[in-house]
């Protein structure tokens, strides 16, 4: 898979970008500095670990399980601003 979308990935990047401007009209040209684009994938992996502790076999109490639901995906500075602090 890694090999495919090495040869291929800019490609279909470009012909799915295509299809969903031409389709749907949604269109952004995000021109992510080095930076912005370490922060977006420092977001996207503590989402996922958040994900991955709510599905895995260890216990989560439910406070802290509907904290992290309603939270999930929410910008940093709403969720610190709305934060229990019983849960920091």
């Amino acid at each position: 898979m890694q090999a495919w979308w090495r040869t291929n990935g800019e490609n279909w990047v470009r012909q799915f970008r295509f299809v969903i401007v031409e389709h749907r009209g949604i269109s952004q040209d995000w021109q992510w500095s080095e930076p912005q684009l370490e922060m977006l994938q420092q977001y996207c992996r503590a989402n996922q670990f958040l994900v991955d502790c709510l599905n895995s076999e260890d216990q989560v109490s439910d406070a802290v399980r509907m904290e992290i639901e309603e939270t999930l995906l929410l910008p940093l500075t709403t969720i610190i601003s709305g934060c229990s602090t019983d849960l920091i």
